[in-house]
């Protein structure tokens, strides 16, 4: 799993949006699968998700770090950007996505 993230510029207006994907092969060809559209969130949300998803082997430990997620805006490099830096004090909670069955309907 991997939150997925995109912006697009129209005039002056920039639309950015976060997905929660998974990768998965059908038929010998990777594809793609949204689980959780997560543009309603917050960049701390977002952010807390992603730190999440890169320990989540070490869960536990990660619960006892005094870490924080510093937000700050990077160089725009064509549709991609760099930035999210880090520092410390504490992760704050992460609300959870709802459950999608197999019809995309929350359930």
């Amino acid at each position: 799993m991997y939150v997925d993230t995109s912006s697009v510029r129209r005039g002056d207006r920039v639309y950015t949006r976060h997905l929660l994907r998974e990768s998965f092969r059908d038929a010998g060809k990777v594809k793609h699968r949204t689980i959780a559209n997560l543009s309603q969130c917050s960049p701390a949300e977002v952010e807390a998700i992603r730190l999440a998803l890169t320990h989540k082997d070490s869960l536990t430990e990660l619960g006892t770090v005094n870490e924080t997620v510093l937000l700050r805006q990077g160089a725009a490099v064509g549709a991609v950007e760099f930035g999210a830096g880090r520092s410390s004090s504490s992760v704050g909670a992460v609300r959870r996505a709802p459950d999608m069955g197999s019809a995309g309907e929350p359930g």
